[in-house]
């Protein structure tokens, strides 16, 4: 699941969110996919490591698709946000 904080809860701009479960995330990458799941379209120093001068690995975890440049103010914002909307149903 995927969206923007701006429309579905109201957050900051430039805020969104994204749910993996753990169990499509590992199969994608066991099955060595290419999808969205397996590996994310651009990777950057945060998303995977260098394995060797030529190949890197990606993160086990959904941090594969987190980008290095973050708006730190923005994601508290969408963080709040998320707490008013469950606070209120």
């Amino acid at each position: 699941a995927c969206g923007t904080g701006r429309k579905w809860l109201r957050a900051p701009r430039g805020t969104g969110f994204l749910y993996v479960r753990r169990r499509a995330l590992d199969e994608a990458t066991r099955s060595g996919s290419t999808s969205l799941f397996g590996e994310p379209p651009l990777i950057d120093h945060s998303g995977a490591v260098w394995s060797t001068p030529d190949s890197y690995t990606l993160l086990p975890d959904a941090k594969r698709f987190e980008m290095w440049e973050a708006d730190e103010a923005a994601r508290h914002g969408l963080e709040a946000a998320a707490v008013v909307c469950r606070a209120t149903g």
